[in-house]
């Protein structure tokens, strides 16, 4: 469910409550009905959420992977170039290796994040991957 529909629910909940009488068991089985339905409500969403952020890490893993591939490459030119083109390749790899270890660092971030924070996360570590991708490709 949507976080709307769980503040719909709340809001019945507190009028359901404020009409009824005192010790009214249908009232209080309503109540109560409503209050699981709330909770039940936040853990789907909240289930989704880590569903959602896990697919996403892993998606963003495979993507470091691929991108270690490229670095590997980049290391093996910079160890058969001579001259200028060496030493350019080997700054290219130290700047790669500082992005890897940002991007990596962002990724473990995202995973342990909670539900309503690795949304925020997820833009940072989409630009720390870019600013890799860019040293590397």
């Amino acid at each position: 469910m949507r976080p709307a529909s769980i503040g719909c629910l709340a809001i019945s909940l507190a009028l359901l409550s404020l009409g009824c009488k005192p010790n009214d068991p249908v009232a209080d089985a309503k109540v109560k009905r409503a209050q699981e339905e709330i909770k039940r409500a936040a853990s789907a969403t909240a289930d989704a959420a880590a569903a959602m952020r896990d697919q996403y890490a892993e998606e963003m893993r495979k993507q470091l992977e691929a991108l270690d591939a490229k670095s590997a490459v980049l290391k093996e030119k910079a160890s058969k170039a001579a001259g200028q083109a060496k030493v350019d390749l080997e700054k290219q790899l130290e700047e790669a290796k500082a992005k890897h270890a940002g991007a990596a660092k962002k990724l473990e971030e995202l995973k342990g994040a909670s539900a309503d924070r690795w949304e925020k996360l997820k833009d940072g570590l989409g630009k720390a991957f870019d600013d890799l991708k860019k040293v590397v490709e």
